[in-house]
């Protein structure tokens, strides 16, 4: 994403969604393992996480005006 980000490529709703499940897994998983840990990820993929939303909310207002 990061790469992505830096060579201004797009990264598309599909995929946004896809990332944003995935993290949110792993996040899943931490929490259940560590807490503490768990929580200084979150702390520091959140800004990641509003971007991938946003993507993805975009798209869903898109989508919206679509029908």
């Amino acid at each position: 994403v990061e790469r992505r980000v830096t060579m201004d490529e797009p990264i598309s709703p599909e995929l946004a969604t896809l990332l944003v499940n995935h993290l949110a897994l792993h996040l899943k998983q931490l929490y259940e393992k560590d807490s503490e840990q768990a929580a200084q990820v979150e702390q520091e993929v959140t800004q990641l996480g509003q971007y991938l939303g946003t993507i993805v909310g975009e798209a869903g207002a898109a989508q919206e005006l679509v029908q």
